[in-house]
């Protein structure tokens, strides 16, 4: 699946941005039911983790070369990426104090690197699409900021990185 997304989907949603607006947004809906489920995509092992940085990279190229269109995609895409972060978030502690793990592992700690690493690419792709997509992307923000279903952290930093990025999208 890495494979395909890197070296096949990658490249076509990077030159997006040359298409006319009709053939934009065909791909963004056919490239958003793709990329979300892997973004979805379930378990703490290294693997799992590349299947959703792909997805992630994947999601960016789409966001960038889409963006006309993807206004309308704000509330599903930072609501899937939101889902992603609090799940990494709740990996990495399971992780950290999962009394059975050997701690000196190497499996562990490269299964602990490849979530500090989705959830880096996450944040990042969280603050395009709050960029971007602008209202929607903000509406799901302010929500969990408000009900505080997510660590307020989390979505300070989104907002952080969003302001530093509006002047490159």
């Amino acid at each position: 699946i890495v494979g395909a997304l890197v070296a096949g989907i990658d490249p076509l949603l990077a030159d997006l941005a040359s298409l006319p607006n009709a053939a934009t947004i065909e791909i963004a809906r056919v490239g958003l039911s793709a990329i979300l489920p892997l973004i979805g995509w379930r378990g703490m092992s290294m693997e799992s983790r590349s299947i959703q940085i792909a997805a992630l990279a994947g999601l960016l190229s789409l966001l960038s070369g889409a963006y006309p269109i993807m206004t309308h995609h704000g509330t599903k895409i930072m609501t899937e990426v939101l889902i992603l972060l609090d799940r990494s978030d709740k990996d990495a502690i399971f992780m950290r104090d999962n009394d059975q793990a050997d701690k000196s592992s190497d499996k562990l700690r490269n299964d602990e690197l490849s979530t500090e690493s989705v959830v880096s690419v996450a944040l990042h792709a969280a603050a395009a699409t709050l960029v971007i997509c602008d209202k929607g992307a903000d509406t799901v923000l302010s929500h969990v900021q408000k009900h505080g279903t997510l660590q307020y952290k989390r979505v300070s930093q989104i907002r952080n990185v969003g302001e530093k990025l509006q002047n490159y999208y």
